[in-house]
């Protein structure tokens, strides 16, 4: 089973399913519409991409005026993601593309400080390890 899985943007975390071995990590999704700072928080994350009952991909869609199509926010998505973070942001920003910010529980910032937020980065552990299982190295 895949999952979506990115890491906060404030302090990279991992953002782990519950199907971790230590649980899920609760994480905020936050973002600013009509002025107004926006957040949902998830405590029990699946993988699916819900957050507080709002959908990512789906917010994406419909925070770049779309009608909140799940395949066309990730789509999106891809066509920013970038190993430098700053660059992606910069595209992005150039581009006029609106999207939420996933950050720790310990975020507290306004809706001005959602845009100075980097974009998430994607795990590449699907959502299941922890940091302390990401620094362990394997010899073959």
């Amino acid at each position: 089973m895949s999952s979506l899985s990115w890491r906060t943007a404030d302090t990279g975390e991992s953002i782990t399913t519950e199907y971790s071995p230590r649980g899920a990590l609760p994480a905020k999704m936050v973002w600013v519409e009509d002025g107004k700072l926006n957040k949902k928080v998830e405590y029990h994350y699946r993988g699916r991409g819900d957050f507080g009952g709002v959908n990512y991909c789906a917010l994406i869609d419909k925070l770049n005026g779309g009608s909140g199509d799940k395949s066309k926010g990730y789509l999106l998505s891809c066509q920013y993601r970038d190993e430098d973070k700053d660059r992606a942001k910069q595209r992005a920003d150039a581009d006029g593309i609106v999207f939420p910010r996933l950050v720790s529980l310990r975020w507290s910032g306004t809706a001005s400080d959602v845009m100075k937020l980097p974009l998430n980065e994607t795990c590449d552990f699907g959502g299941y390890f922890y940091d302390e299982f990401e620094k362990v190295s394997f010899a073959f």
